[in-house]
């Protein structure tokens, strides 16, 4: 996976800093907007629901790479239903 998301004009290392930097920066009342969902209610949330939303983010690219490592092939990744460390954002897996 490459670490540019050039279409969107991401870095994909920011996708642990930019959350730790919200949490340290606002306080306990801010509403973030995480954006479009498929459940309205999960377009925005406290700092509990940022931090499962970081979890989200994190832990399935390293996951996976961790899986790659162990010598799965593409095709057996997908499969995966649900990332260890990853509780409240489930859904199709990897297939996305």
């Amino acid at each position: 996976m490459g670490l540019w998301h050039r279409g969107a004009g991401a870095y994909i290392k920011n996708r642990k800093e930019v959350p730790d930097n919200a949490l340290a920066a606002f306080d306990d009342h801010t509403v973030f907007i995480f954006g479009p969902a498929f459940d309205p209610e999960k377009m925005t949330g406290g700092k509990d629901d940022l931090n499962a939303m970081q979890d989200y983010l994190v832990k399935p690219p390293d996951f996976a790479g961790r899986e790659v490592k162990t010598g799965k092939s593409n095709e057996e990744i997908p499969k995966e239903n649900s990332t260890p460390g990853v509780t409240e954002l489930r859904g199709a897996g990897f297939e996305r």
